[in-house]
């Protein structure tokens, strides 16, 4: 089954949030740009997972979440599903049999 098909079938509603950072005189202001409406394949991060990401520094990572290649998604970016936020802090490379070039972000929820 394609990417595509396994996406239509069970993919979650998700809105991206596009932050943009300006710097004023040294000072940080942090402001949503846009949103992109779309559909991800979200799951946990399993107990494995989890140590892997906090080894690589990525202690707060709880979520995984599939997208397809043309997407545009940043690490930064926000990812909004079923009203709660999570923040894009990396992502893996990963292929699997039968679901080629598509993209997953590893996310944690926004404090």
């Amino acid at each position: 089954m394609s990417f595509e098909k396994i996406l239509e079938k069970r993919g979650v509603a998700v809105k991206i949030v596009k932050i943009q950072e300006f710097n004023n005189n040294g000072i940080i202001e942090r402001t949503e740009s846009e949103q992109i409406q779309t559909k991800a394949i979200i799951q946990p991060l399993s107990k494995e997972e989890l140590t892997y990401w906090k080894d690589l520094g990525f202690a707060k990572a709880q979520l995984k979440a599939y997208f397809k290649p043309d997407e545009n998604i940043e690490i930064g970016d926000i990812v909004e599903i079923d009203d709660k936020r999570y923040h894009v802090k990396t992502f893996e490379n990963y292929t699997a049999i039968g679901i080629n070039g598509y993209k997953v972000a590893i996310l944690s929820e926004e404090l």
